[in-house]
């Protein structure tokens, strides 16, 4: 996975990205959030922070991240068990805050160990033209 990452930030230095391919945020979606995270796990000292869209941690305890991570999930999204899995994530999130001596809810966590559930979205709303399996409650998001 390694090859990928940097062979993305290659193609982005050659379409004139100016930014830093030496620390950078890494985001995915689905199971290329779950990509994302094991990358982060690996390479701390190049990733700044994740945004995990539609995606949870499985066994991974945010808690024990040293960088920040949001996760966005979808109410509706009945898909592979995520529900149950995003529920993982927030407790892994209040664990955080607890471990750091912070109120649960609180602005600290809220900027390092985010989870925020989107309100009748679905897992197919992240990649729209794509139903995905298992999303069984119709969405209420509409173009």
């Amino acid at each position: 996975m390694n090859y990928t990452i940097d062979s993305a930030l290659s193609q982005a230095v050659k379409a004139g990205y100016t930014g830093s391919i030496d620390t950078f945020y890494l985001a995915g979606h689905s199971l290329g959030g779950t990509c994302a995270a094991t990358y982060t796990q690996a390479y701390e000292d190049k990733v700044l922070g994740n945004i995990l869209y539609g995606t949870y941690v499985t066994d991974q305890n945010v808690a024990d991240w040293k960088v920040p991570v949001l996760t966005v999930g979808g109410e509706l999204d009945g898909g592979m068990g995520r529900p149950g899995n995003l529920l993982h994530s927030i407790i892994s999130s209040d664990d955080a805050a607890k471990d750091n001596g912070e109120i649960v809810n609180s602005g600290w966590q809220l900027s390092n160990k985010a989870v925020v559930i989107l309100p009748g979205m679905d897992h197919s709303d992240f990649s729209p033209g794509y139903k995905v399996p298992g999303d069984v409650i119709p969405s209420d998001i509409t173009d």
